[in-house]
C-alpha cells in the first residue's frame, strides 16, 4: 500500500502528462492552422498581384508584391514543418507517458511503496528529455496551457476554477 504523499505525487504527474499531450497537440494544429491560413493568404495576394499588373495599377500592384514578398519570408523563416512536426512528437511522447502513468495509478494499491517510486522515477527519466526538448523549441503559451488544464480536468470531472 502506498502512502498519501505517493498517491499524490502520481495522480499530478499523470494529470501534468495529460495535459502536457493536449498542449503540444493543439500546438501543432495551431502551427498548422496558420501555416495553412498564411498559404491561403500568400495565394490570395499573388493573383491580387497579377491582377492589378493586368488592370495596369502600379500602385496597388507594388504593395500587393512587397506584402507577398513579406509573407513569403515569414513562411519561409517560420520552419513550420519542424514546429508541427516536433510538436505532434511531443504530443505523442506525453500521451504515452500519460498512459504509463494511468497504469501506475490503476496499480497503486497493489504495488508496494518502494515499486511504485521506482516506476515514478523511471517516468521522471523518460520524459525528462521530452520537457528539455520542449523548453529550447517552443515558448510557453500560458493561454493555451490553461485551456489543457481545464479541459483535462473537465475530461476527468473535476471542478474547473477560473
Amino acid at each position: 500500500m502506498t502512502s498519501k504523499r505517493i498517491q499524490d505525487i502520481v495522480w499530478e504527474e499523470l494529470y501534468a502528462a495529460e495535459v502536457r499531450a493536449r498542449y503540444f497537440a493543439k500546438l501543432a494544429g495551431r502551427l498548422k492552422s496558420r501555416e495553412r491560413w498564411m498559404a491561403l493568404a500568400l495565394a490570395v495576394l499573388s493573383l491580387g498581384t497579377v491582377g492589378t499588373i493586368v488592370a495596369k495599377q502600379p500602385d496597388a500592384a507594388l504593395l500587393l508584391s512587397l506584402t507577398t514578398l513579406v509573407l513569403s519570408a515569414v513562411l519561409a523563416t517560420f520552419k513550420f514543418d519542424k514546429g508541427k512536426a516536433l510538436g505532434a512528437t511531443l504530443g505523442r511522447q506525453w500521451t504515452e507517458i500519460a498512459a504509463e502513468y494511468e497504469i501506475l495509478w490503476a496499480q497503486l494499491a497493489e504495488l508496494e511503496e518502494e515499486e511504485v517510486l521506482t516506476r515514478h522515477r523511471d517516468l521522471l527519466t523518460k520524459h525528462f528529455p521530452s520537457d528539455e526538448l520542449a523548453i529550447a523549441e517552443f515558448p510557453q503559451n500560458d493561454r493555451l496551457l490553461s485551456e489543457c488544464w481545464k479541459a483535462v480536468a473537465a475530461s476527468r470531472g473535476l471542478e474547473v476554477t477560473a
